[in-house]
């Protein structure tokens, strides 16, 4: 018999698993609105946004670190989707985007709601962490690249492995071993968040700022699975056919997953660079301004000065029309309030 053995548990707690429950139940909703709507605009993407719920199905089974990266990217990601695919107002006119309250809009906002949340359960200190990275936050990368398509195929490839080996772990642990339960759910972290960071990689506009968060966040937990493997037992925490797969943590897995992170971290770097060099110079030369023509629709951004300081924040507006004020018929409308 092995000696009974303490290990801190990483799995939600009670209250923080109530509110990942909510994002489950909201992602469900969702995905099942996406396959019951026939019409939606040219380009819309289905496929992504399905997928980013399928992914929040999944949060229940990951560590409390690992839900706050998958946390984090959804709520950026859903937000800027909101923005860019619904119309800020009901009565939009003509404009292509989803109206405000609609079919899709309802559990889409429900969601992105949920996932706040969810992600305010952690501390202030912790989701400031989840959000830091070097990478300026306009920086977009041309979507549908080879380079890109190669490294979605790769990070899909880890989420794959992750899955399958996390799937075999919990088939052979033993019931209520915690370091069994911390290192399966380790490895659902890396699966999870290497889903969202294919997500990215194969979206029109992939935002690089994104890519380097989520791919920091996927490293971290591949780390951790690697410390929670080597603390695990044959007997104490998985039968002897689940100790072989632990052994397959601490080779195969890992030696996957770093190639392909560092694949990632070296294309995010290459992009970094590229910025920098347009838009920094050295001595008393003028700085190269931003060209915004060449940011997407609501990127933001900071222009630098003559004097090298960051200008003001500011972000690009989308072209079109809309009506400022509120409608005729409006209960409790004053006349001054027409547009």
């Amino acid at each position: 018999m092995s000696p009974k053995r303490h290990a801190t548990p990483v799995a939600p707690p009670e209250e923080l698993a109530r509110w990942l429950g909510k994002v489950v139940a909201s992602a469900q909703a969702l995905r099942k609105a996406l396959a019951d709507e026939n019409r939606l605009p040219e380009g819309f993407p289905r496929g992504d946004i399905d997928a980013l719920a399928a992914t929040l199905e999944k949060v229940p089974g990951m560590s409390i670190e690992g839900t706050l990266g998958a946390l984090t990217y959804a709520g950026d990601k859903l937000e800027q989707l909101r923005q860019r695919w619904v119309a800020v107002a009901a009565d939009a006119g003509d404009l292509p985007e989803m109206p405000w309250g609609g079919r899709i809009d309802t559990p889409l906002a429900l969601l992105s709601a949920d996932v706040g949340a969810a992600r305010a359960w952690h501390a202030d200190a912790a989701r400031v962490t989840a959000e830091a990275s070097p990478v300026p936050e306009p920086l977009v990368a041309r979507g549908g690249t080879p380079d890109l398509r190669a490294l979605a195929d790769a990070v899909g490839e880890t989420a794959t492995g992750s899955a399958n080996l996390a799937g075999r772990l919990d088939r052979h642990r033993i019931p209520a071993s915690v370091p069994a339960d911390n290192l399966v759910r380790g490895i659902v972290d890396v699966e999870v968040m290497a889903r969202q960071e294919r997500i990215e990689l194969g979206a029109a506009e992939p935002r690089v700022r994104l890519l380097d968060r989520l791919n920091r966040a996927v490293s971290a937990a591949g780390d951790y699975a690697i410390f929670a493997a080597r603390g695990v037992q044959v007997g104490a925490d998985f039968t002897k056919i689940g100790y072989d797969f632990v052994h397959e943590v601490k080779t195969a897995w890992i030696e996957a997953l770093r190639k392909a992170a560092e694949a990632v971290e070296r294309k995010v770097k290459s992009y970094q660079d590229r910025w920098s060099g347009a838009h920094t110079s050295t001595g008393s030369q003028p700085v190269t301004p931003v060209d915004a023509r060449s940011l997407p629709d609501l990127a933001v951004f900071r222009d630098r000065l003559s004097d090298g300081t960051e200008g003001p924040k500011m972000a690009i507006l989308p072209a079109g029309r809309f009506l400022m004020g509120s409608p005729a018929k409006e209960k409790g409308r004053y006349k001054d309030e027409g547009p």
